[in-house]
Order: structure tokens, then C-alpha cells, then sequence
């Protein structure tokens, strides 16, 4: 791939990487101990408005992951074409692992 030949795409990927397989460890390693509801999003003057499975934690996981995916496809896509596209993309992904691992961490605090 074109992508990883780019030294400071390949520095957001691998950081990237790293963001979404920490917060996959910290997911894995607690949701054992989450109750049958699990709180998914709360607010500060309501209170919990949304409950879920362990199951839905894993998929906010996941679709985070496909996500992250996609940019990388049409970032290696839109290389040769929108470079400053591809870059845009690329470092989407830092930030959506960034946000996926505050999600998790205040899921698994609040579980």
C-alpha cells in the first residue's frame, strides 16, 4: 500500500492502532464484570437514557474498527488524486481512536 510507505501516515496508523487495541483490551478485560443492563450513555441532569447489552459494546467497538477501515481504503484511494484528502483521512482515524477510548473508559467506569 502507498499509505505506508509515507512516514508520517504510517506514525498516525500505527498510533492509531495502538489507541483502538488498547481500548480493546480495557473493553475485554472488564465487560465480565459489567451487570445485564449496561449503562450506555447517561447525563448529568436525567440521569441513565440509554442501556444496552455487553453485545453493543463491542459493536461501538467494531464499527469504529470498520470505520477506521474505510478511511484507510479510500485514503489509499485518494492518494495519488486529493493527497491532502488522503492525509485528512488518515488522521481521522487518530482521532476516532482517541474518542473510542474515552467512550470505553467511561463506559467501563460507569459499569
Amino acid at each position: 500500500m502507498i499509505i505506508f510507505k509515507k512516514k508520517i501516515l504510517l506514525v498516525l496508523l500505527i498510533v492509531s492502532g495502538a489507541l483502538m487495541l488498547f481500548s480493546l483490551g480495557l473493553i475485554y478485560f472488564n465487560i465480565a464484570s459489567f451487570g445485564s443492563p449496561v449503562i450506555l450513555h447517561f447525563d448529568a441532569f436525567k440521569g441513565v437514557d440509554f442501556l444496552g447489552d455487553r453485545l453493543d459494546v463491542w459493536l461501538i467497538w467494531l464499527s469504529v474498527l470498520l470505520i477506521m477501515i474505510l478511511n484507510v481504503l479510500l485514503g489509499e484511494f485518494l492518494f495519488y488524486r486529493e493527497r491532502i484528502l488522503a492525509y485528512l483521512l488518515i488522521g481521522a482515524n487518530l482521532l476516532l481512536a482517541l474518542l473510542t477510548l474515552a467512550v470505553s473508559g467511561v463506559i467501563v467506569s460507569v459499569n
